[in-house]
């Protein structure tokens, strides 16, 4: 498995790689995966049915605080 952002599929215990990136992920309605880089909270469009993400990333705050060993 790769290092990234997964998502599981709970009925057929499949996991997706969403996104290669070296934080947490979290979906935030109405269709955006947010994420930490290098220091910016991001987000980025994405279908919560397919797990595909669309455009590119953007930040909405910069030098946050996280905990990568969390």
């Amino acid at each position: 498995m790769h290092n990234g952002i997964h998502s599981l599929d709970l009925a057929s215990k499949a996991v997706t790689l969403v996104l290669e990136e070296g934080s947490e992920g979290r979906y935030a309605a109405p269709g955006y995966l947010a994420f930490v880089r290098e220091g910016n909270l991001m987000v980025q469009r994405m279908d919560p049915k397919s797990l595909k993400l669309s455009g590119e990333a953007v930040p909405i705050a910069e030098k946050v605080q996280y905990n990568p060993s969390r």
